[in-house]
């Protein structure tokens, strides 16, 4: 499943200017990769680990590609959960992050 951040983020913070949320997407994807590869790790022993390792080491992408089909099935699910977590909580402290904005904006042009 490709996961298309500028898009989901989009969705869950709909006010948000393209420009704006295109600012997010690099982050995204190294949280995404960072997180997804945490969990991915926990489920390998450390034999599995060490033989992923030379692969991704060695730049063999087929291979690190079949053994994670191989050894982690439910790659594809633990993608999408740790993408819907990660964007959800972006998509939270951007909204807080609005509500305040449009508060300090109220404050400033208030009249005195």
């Amino acid at each position: 499943m490709a996961v298309d951040p500028i898009r989901e983020i989009k969705i869950l913070v709909p006010a948000m200017l393209q420009s704006e949320v295109r600012e997010f997407a690099p982050l995204v994807y190294e949280d995404l990769e960072h997180d997804v590869g945490y969990r991915i790790a926990a489920l390998m022993t450390e034999d599995q680990l060490a033989e992923f390792e030379r692969l991704t080491d060695a730049g063999d992408e087929e291979g690190s590609a079949a053994f994670l089909r191989e050894h982690v099935p439910n790659q594809s699910e633990i993608v999408r959960d740790v993408c819907a977590s990660l964007l959800e909580g972006i998509a939270q402290r951007l909204r807080r992050e609005d509500i305040a904005r449009g508060l300090l904006r109220q404050v400033t042009s208030a009249p005195a």
